[in-house]
């Protein structure tokens, strides 16, 4: 039964546990690579400056045949001021959903958490 249902489920590979190997075009390309070698088809895109082309994240993913699931950015270090920029990197690299991960500190009750929910949609 264990080994049924492992089989159903596809893994991926979340980005920012190697976000000090993403800083670089080159790192990036040489990281998704490495990344494809293992085995993994998909990853969560996260942890690459936004220096970085939006272009050059989508042919790398492109280069080593990788679905970019998902784009995870947090809340307070950057998306509450520019999310346009973040949308923009979901839907160049073919991300299905963009993740905030991070919310802002102030957010500490349910009805500022409702609140906050009614603003991020």
């Amino acid at each position: 039964m264990e080994k049924e249902c492992i089989e159903m489920y596809e893994f991926g590979f979340q980005l920012s546990s190697i976000a000090p190997y993403l800083t670089t075009e080159e790192q990036i390309r040489s990281s998704l690579q490495k990344i494809a070698e293992i085995g993994y088809k998909a990853v969560q895109l996260q942890s690459v400056p936004d220096e970085v082309e939006d272009a050059v994240i989508r042919q790398a993913l492109a280069d080593a045949h990788l679905d970019c699931i998902a784009l995870q950015v947090d809340y307070p270090d950057g998306f509450g001021e520019d999310p346009e920029r973040a949308i923009r990197r979901a839907l160049t690299c073919g991300c299905r959903y963009l993740t905030v991960a991070v919310i802002p500190w102030d957010v500490d009750s349910v009805e500022k958490l409702n609140a906050f929910a009614v603003k991020l949609n």
